[in-house]
């Protein structure tokens, strides 16, 4: 999460002079791990949980 936020902190400056890469081994693009319990209990899904969807990281990175 704070990989991701510090992205967008910096794209917020001045995006049009940056270009950006992202690279991991994650299945899901960047989501709440803090409220992962919650997922787990069954409370929320998987889409609930993503902060960042794959539409985010195609227009940005």
């Amino acid at each position: 999460m704070a990989n991701v936020k510090t992205i967008e902190i910096i794209l917020n400056e001045n995006p049009e002079k940056l270009e950006m890469a992202i690279f991991g081994t994650q299945p899901h693009p960047n989501y709440h791990r803090i409220s992962l319990s919650t997922l787990l209990q069954g409370d929320k899904t998987m889409n609930d949980m993503i902060m960042n969807n794959w539409y985010w990281y195609r227009a940005f990175c």
